[in-house]
């Protein structure tokens, strides 16, 4: 479904264009496709790696207009769910309401034991001003007034708890922190950039949450 091959379609361009697209009847480039309508969105890696696409399809005069929606959400609940699916030091859920977060529309952010931000979902690149280019580049006091050690000792009197965190430009938004304990008193060592393992080849395969049994997974 690569452009390459069949010209403009929904799975195709949002490979290409990396955001999700509706393709209806006749925008499709072969006419053989007109009788489709496609909604497709990519799926990234927490590091920022295109790991696929979900796509919904169907004939046209059927059609739904919520269906980009539903998948678009679809594919972003995919995102947290391998990003808080593999295991961490440290990892940060954030919202600028403390009722936030929890929901699908969370930013999640993973850092090592020294603080450098090795992870992220797109909500927290969108909160924190930040590039997937600048993952393992960049610590947690480049976007936050706040040193991890701080961050930690009030996680540990209120284990749990949102607790306010000021940004870079003075905006404030609301952090729970999860610890894996056995990781974060085994790495003391700081990298000038560290780079985590991408997830398991068959991650995608391995998701079964009840809630996409009606969409077709497509995965290059």
């Amino acid at each position: 479904w690569h452009e390459a091959q069949r010209g403009t379609n929904a799975i195709g361009t949002a490979l290409a264009e990396g955001t999700a697209v509706e393709v209806q009847g006749a925008e499709h480039y072969l006419d053989r496709h007109g009788f489709l309508t496609c909604a497709a969105s990519p799926i990234q890696s927490g590091e920022g790696r295109l790991l696929g696409v979900l796509d919904v399809s169907g004939e046209y005069r059927g059609g739904h207009p919520r269906t980009l929606g539903l998948v678009n959400t679809a594919a972003r609940m995919i995102e947290n769910r391998l990003l808080t699916g593999q295991t961490h030091p440290i990892r940060l859920h954030l919202h600028t309401q403390p009722e936030g977060i929890g929901t699908m529309a969370e930013a999640i952010v993973a850092l090592s034991p020294d603080g450098w931000t090795v992870q992220a979902n797109r909500s927290a690149l969108a909160l924190l001003g930040l590039q997937a280019t600048q993952l393992g580049a960049v610590s947690i006091e480049d976007w936050a007034n706040c040193r991890l050690e701080n961050l930690l000792q009030r996680h540990h009197r209120r284990p749990g708890s949102a607790q306010p965190l000021v940004l870079r430009g003075d905006r404030v938004v609301y952090a729970q922190v999860h610890l894996d304990h056995n990781l974060v008193q085994g790495q003391h060592t700081r990298a000038t950039r560290h780079r985590p393992e991408g997830p398991p080849a068959d991650a995608l395969a391995a998701l079964d949450t009840g809630r996409l049994a009606h969409a077709v997974l497509d995965v290059f």
